[in-house]
C-alpha cells in the first residue's frame, strides 16, 4: 500500500498515531520532503485560475473588503462583523 500525506509539523504526534493502527506494525519507508506551497497550489488547474482571479481582484480592488483588526478579532472569535 501507498499513501500520500501532508500535514503540518505540529500534527506529527497524531498522524504517528494514526500510522500505527493504520499499518498496525508492518515496516514503513517514509519520505519527508518539504512542501512548495507556489507549486502545490498551481499544480490544479481550476485551483491556478481561481487564485489567478483573486490576486486581479486585490490588485483593482474588486470583490474585497476592509476591515479593522478590531473587527478581524470578532472574526477569530466567531461573533459576526
Amino acid at each position: 500500500m501507498t499513501a500520500t500525506y501532508q500535514i503540518q509539523p505540529n500534527e506529527l504526534n497524531q498522524f504517528i498515531e494514526s500510522l500505527r493502527k493504520s499499518f498496525k506494525g508492518s515496516p514503513l519507508k517514509i519520505i519527508v520532503e518539504e512542501i512548495d506551497e507556489t507549486t502545490y497550489l498551481l499544480s490544479n488547474e481550476q485551483r491556478a485560475k481561481r487564485l489567478e482571479r483573486a490576486i486581479k481582484n486585490v490588485r483593482e480592488n474588486n470583490n474585497t473588503k476592509t476591515i479593522t483588526f478590531d473587527e478581524l478579532d470578532e472574526l477569530e472569535k466567531g461573533t459576526a462583523i
